[in-house]
């Protein structure tokens, strides 16, 4: 009886031959096609790098570095517009949902969302600014609707939907009964015109997970007026004091 070959070597002849050459031919492609693929993809990821620093708001101010144990409930009142210009009418309507999404992403303690309509219902107004001159038991009542410690005022001051897009906040945390107690404000503008505010806008999108395959360029969000307000909102959360 005659052994059967096991080996790696090719049977001798020249078909034995010719298919141990196509068998290398086809190892060779697979590793060309292979490095190819590599290569596209280490080109993707450094055409997608960000360069520079990221935008730091400034104009921001802190009653302590950490929140008193006593704040743990905050009401998010309604999201006040500084004009009554459609533009920003607009923007508060895309944003008001980016606002809550982003305060709870922040974790520095339980939101409350308060609705127009409960606001209406409450003080005869769906949305008041810190700026304003508040109806005297509006906090009051708030606090007693909602068992909340604090309250956060949010108003959208520039909201800019077209390239380079623009939003501007002002918000106000304060803490009830003693509404002299801002315990954290910000006023801010941040422009995608400015390299530093587009710079820290794709840094945001990198950072997010499960994001479809069209939205992997980081430049994305540069065109896209709720996913750049996200980025603003978060940024400005992050200078809250700490829990």
């Amino acid at each position: 009886m005659k052994n059967l070959s096991v080996g790696l070597e090719p049977p001798q002849g020249r078909s034995g031959d010719g298919g141990f050459r196509l068998l290398k031919t086809t190892l060779a492609a697979c590793s060309l096609v292979a490095a190819v693929l590599l290569a596209g993809c280490e080109s993707t990821k450094l055409s997608d790098t960000v360069l520079g620093s990221s935008y730091q708001p400034t104009n921001v101010k802190r009653r302590a570095a950490t929140l008193p144990p006593t704040l743990r409930r905050v009401a998010l009142l309604p999201l006040a517009a500084a004009t009554a210009e459609g533009v920003l009418e607009q923007g508060r309507t895309h944003l008001s949902p980016v606002v809550l999404a982003e305060l709870n992403k922040a974790q520095r303690f339980e939101v409350v969302p308060v609705s127009a309509e409960q606001m209406q219902r409450w003080t005869g107004q769906t949305a008041w600014s810190a700026e304003e001159k508040l109806p005297l038991d509006m906090l009051d009542k708030v606090r007693d609707e909602t068992g909340c410690q604090g309250v956060l005022f949010v108003q959208l001051t520039v909201y800019r939907p077209y390239p380079p897009l623009a939003v501007g906040w002002r918000m106000k945390l304060v803490e009830v009964p003693e509404t002299t107690n801002v315990w954290w404000a910000a006023d801010e503008v941040f422009d995608a015109g400015n390299e530093a505010v587009s710079n820290g806008a794709r840094r945001h999108q990198q950072s997010q997970q499960s994001l479809s395959s069209a939205l992997q360029d980081s430049h994305n969000i540069l065109g896209v007026p709720r996913r750049f307000g996200a980025y603003t909102a978060s940024a400005l959360f992050a200078t809250l004091p700490e829990r």
